[in-house]
Formats: structure tokens, sequence, C-alpha cells
């Protein structure tokens, strides 16, 4: 018995085939007529979303505002193709963003994603230096706690309260 693919795979691989072949008639058809089926599936599954991205020019604004999304979901695959896309515009927020995603990337157990992301570091050797270096300078210290931090003053009211007689 074969293997049964997801529908976002299976669509996946139609767009592929259709970028390989892409005066095809009867592929462009398939790749159609599963474009319902992925935007509904894409609304509640972030890999699908990354997917039906591919059916975009990779310069157009759709493909960039769909692989943004689909990255701030949690997709590692998105959070790669989505540091390229900021790498290659080069602003300022766009640097911050992808080293954002970047650092997801790296903290990430997603081995092939992380492999990848080291041969997008290679690429850009400036956006990794700057990567390295901002990791080690800056620590992360969340100023929001389940627990907050206790100041002296109320341990010590903590501690007479508990030290307190009892009637």
């Amino acid at each position: 018995m074969a293997a049964q693919l997801d529908p976002s795979s299976e669509f996946a691989a139609l767009v592929k085939q259709l970028q390989r072949e892409p005066d095809n008639p009867g592929l462009k058809q398939a790749v159609v007529k599963r474009l319902p089926e992925m935007q509904l599936l894409a609304k509640t599954n972030s890999l699908a979303l990354f997917r039906l991205a591919q059916v975009y020019s990779p310069s157009s604004s759709q493909h960039k505002q769909m692989i943004l999304q689909s990255a701030a979901q949690g997709c590692t695959n998105a959070m790669l193709s989505a540091c390229e896309i900021l790498l290659k515009s080069g602003a300022a927020n766009d640097l911050i963003t992808a080293a954002h995603y970047m650092r997801l990337i790296q903290s990430s157990k997603d081995s092939y994603i992380i492999g990848l992301g080291k041969k997008l570091l290679e690429k850009y050797p400036d956006f990794a230096e700057e990567l390295k270096s901002k990791s080690k300078e800056i620590p992360y210290q969340s100023t929001l706690r389940f627990f907050g931090v206790q100041s002296e003053s109320n341990k010590e009211n903590e501690e007479k309260i508990i030290n307190r007689p009892t009637v």
C-alpha cells in the first residue's frame, strides 16, 4: 500500500511540476482545481499556507505576504523563506525581523531547515556576524513573568505574615 500524501503535499508537488512545465494545460487545470481546497486548508495550517504561497511569483506581494504570515504562525520552512526575502530587501526593520526568524530557526528542532539556514548565513556573512554579535550581546530576560521577581520589602512582609503568632 502506497503512503498517502496530505492535500498540501500533493498541491506542492503539482506546483513544482507546473513550474518546470509552465506550458502544460493539464497541470494548470489541476492546480486551479485544487486552489479552493488549499485556500481553506491554509486558514488553519501554516505549512499549507506556505505551500499555497508557492503558486505566486517570488517577487509578488502576495507571495511575500503569505510567506510572512506563515512564518508568523510558526512554519520553519516559511521562516527560512522569509529570511531570504527580508535579507534581499536590506531595510533595517527587515533585517531585525530576519534575525528574529533566524534565531527561531536555530532554536527549532528542524535539522533540515537549520542546515538550510546555515547555508543562507554563508551567503550573507555580514548578517551572520551581526546575528552572532547581537545574540551574545543581549541576553534574554523577559520583563513578563508568570511569577514576578519579589522585591526585598515583599519578602520581608511575607516573612512577617508567616512568622506571626496565631491565636
